[in-house]
């Protein structure tokens, strides 16, 4: 699978409800899975990539107004696409 695809997967697997809830905007392809920012809550970002067990691995953060990047929830590692929307919407 390539970049795009693997984006594509991981977004689709996210439940409508849990983007509409965060205000998920604008999805963007990386390496192994994507990451995009909110609206709601001061614009938080999530990434999420695709590890090599199959699993997603999560992380959720800001960017400073030094456009550092600040952890808000630490990497939580090997989430199934079942647990996704739990996970991401319990950093919130």
């Amino acid at each position: 699978m390539n970049t795009t695809e693997t984006a594509q997967t991981t977004w689709e697997q996210i439940p409508k409800i849990t983007k509409m809830r965060l205000a998920a905007h604008t999805p963007v392809a990386h390496d192994d899975g994507l990451h995009f920012q909110t609206k709601n809550f001061r614009g938080k970002r999530v990434r999420i990539e695709l590890n090599a067990l199959d699993y997603y691995n999560i992380e959720i953060y800001k960017i400073d107004k030094l456009g550092l990047k600040v952890p808000v929830m630490g990497l939580v590692e090997n989430v199934d696409a079942s647990q996704m929307a739990q996970v991401i919407e319990g950093a919130f």
